[in-house]
């Protein structure tokens, strides 16, 4: 019989790759949901990446005449970011409605069409993750029906350490090449429809400027992927508690 990975043979070692990659989807999927709950603790990414000196900075730069940004406190602004993650997760309703209050009291229009179409395809792509998190759960659970059932060769903890430090390794070596940035704007160039606009400049963007883009990002992903990691450990102990796993 041939062998993969590992030296388990080679179908059972395909079952266990894709078994681990949807309980990493999965995971990662319930740690977004916690997050969303969460606000993506906005407000401790606020102080830690020193948000308020940014805006003060960028708001009075801002080319579209929004410069009342500034006139807003930390309460405010959380807020405001709470709103467009709602908004993006309930199919961009709202976006077009969200304001705040300048210093004399008037209602000024957060974004600008290019944010709102720029958003509503940040929906839309979530909604198509929502999909594949669904799907890869669904089979997540087959695996599970399948394993209490049958008695499967897992690899080793061993084994496992050398294949989760080879993964880890390859991302770090990958973004320590490219870059965050770059990366990250190479796959916007891949989700994102051609002809709209994503890449927002600081003075022509409040959006951007509130979630001091890519900054901003890079600790919510490093966040998504710690309550990841967690949520993975914790499911994989009770699979192995009610006997899905071997111990």
């Amino acid at each position: 019989m041939s062998k993969g990975l590992v030296g388990l043979p080679f179908k059972k070692a395909c079952t266990w790759l894709t078994f681990s990659l949807c309980l990493l989807i999965v995971s990662l999927g319930i740690a977004w949901k916690i997050s969303v709950a969460l606000n993506l603790h906005y407000s401790t990414w606020y102080d830690v990446l020193n948000i308020s000196s940014f805006v003060q900075k960028y708001g009075v730069q801002n080319n579209f005449n929004k410069h009342s940004i500034i006139h807003t406190d930390k309460n405010e602004q959380v807020l405001l970011f709470e709103k467009i993650l709602s908004s993006v997760t309930n199919d961009g309703e709202g976006l077009d409605q969200i304001s705040f209050n300048d210093d004399v009291n008037r209602k000024i229009l957060l974004l600008t069409e290019s944010e709102i179409t720029h958003l509503n395809d940040v929906s839309l792509l979530i909604n198509k993750l929502s999909y594949v998190w669904g799907s890869c759960f669904l089979l997540f659970v087959s695996f599970c029906c399948y394993f209490y059932f049958r008695q499967i060769t897992f690899p080793d903890f061993k084994d496992k350490v050398v294949i989760l430090s080879g993964v880890v390794v390859s991302l770090v070596l990958l973004f320590g090449i490219y870059g965050f940035t770059d990366i990250f704007y190479y796959l916007h160039t891949l989700v994102f429809p051609e002809g709209h606009q994503w890449f927002f400049y600081y003075q022509d963007s409040l959006m951007s400027t509130l979630m001091k883009a890519p900054d901003l990002f890079a600790a919510i992903g490093a966040m998504l992927l710690f309550y990841g990691g967690v949520v993975h450990l914790i499911i994989w102990l009770m699979l192995q508690r009610f006997g899905v796993l071997p111990r």
